[in-house]
């Protein structure tokens, strides 16, 4: 049975990991919002989406709507874009992107504007009005398999839109893992939260009952706290290290910004499961005290 020295190493470690996920979380989601990462990203996804780029020029090819077209009248389209002011007459000068657009707001969208090319069918609209042709086969096929009826139609272009946003998030998510590990690089390295060197400290030097206590509640505490009840941080010490030293701190390093990849919740449910762990059994003098009671 694992003792109490292992278990609180782990549990001291397991509570570092979880507060850089935490500020590392934080920081990431503070850049995504003031930098508009979202927004920029949906607006990207949805451009490849309809065959357009951010640089296309707007400007009906032949009678035809182009990609860029379709683009643009979505983002000035008050169902995608309401804080927008709808009068934008190239993707470069739109201003305000959303950072979400509902799906069938979207395909109501896509539809009104499907609804005002030539044509006196479904089909015609789309054949004599959407000039690429990608984009044209498959709203033909929509119109096709749906026999023009709107509410199947937009039921089509919702899937499709769901469809699409799940590529689109995946690589949000793939950009958001590489940024979060440089983040939690950076609090690794400023903090000196050195994996190697935090596990032999906490195994030589067991942790206190009140530093126990403060990290067994980490989830309630603040994530200085818990960082500044840990061997963490630099001193005359640490830089007088030899090179094989910062190497394995380097390491360790590296290892502490890894492990913010698995988000904040796991650490803390590890966390809970350890704590747990540890609180099994019968407490030291707890059968004394019944008998005295008794």
């Amino acid at each position: 049975m694992l003792n109490s020295v292992v278990l609180e190493s782990i549990a001291g470690i397991v509570a570092c990991f979880a507060m850089v996920a935490l500020l590392t979380s934080s920081i990431h989601e503070a850049l995504a919002s003031s930098r508009g990462w979202r927004a920029r990203d949906l607006f990207r996804g949805l451009a490849r989406v309809l065959n357009s780029k951010e640089t296309d020029l707007a400007g009906e090819s032949a009678g035809k709507k182009t990609s860029a077209d379709i683009l643009l009248w979505l983002y000035n389209h008050a169902l995608i874009n309401p804080r927008g002011d709808g009068t934008a007459r190239a993707l470069t000068e739109i201003k305000t992107k959303p950072s979400y657009i509902e799906p069938l707001q979207f395909a109501d969208a896509l539809l009104e504007l499907i609804h005002q090319l030539p044509g006196e069918t479904l089909s015609s609209k789309v054949e004599n009005g959407i000039a690429d042709p990608q984009l044209k086969l498959f709203l033909l096929g929509v119109a096709t398999r749906t026999q023009a009826e709107t509410g199947k139609v937009r039921d089509e272009l919702v899937r499709w839109f769901n469809n699409s946003m799940d590529r689109i998030s995946g690589d949000y998510k793939r950009d958001a893992q590489t940024y979060t590990f440089l983040i939690a690089l950076l609090v690794a390295v400023l903090f000196n939260i050195d994996f190697f060197y935090l596990f032999k400290s906490l195994w030589l030097h067991p942790l206190s009952a009140e530093q126990y206590q403060l990290i067994a509640n980490a989830h309630e505490g603040s994530a200085t706290r818990v960082l500044e009840a840990l061997p963490l941080g630099w001193s005359d010490e640490v830089w007088s290290g030899h090179t094989q030293d910062w190497l394995v701190r380097e390491s360790g390093w590296v290892v502490t910004a890894t492990s913010a990849l698995f988000g904040a919740p796991f650490w803390f449910d590890l966390l809970g499961r350890v704590t747990r762990l540890k609180g099994v059994g019968e407490q030291p003098g707890a059968g004394k005290a019944e008998s005295r009671n008794a």
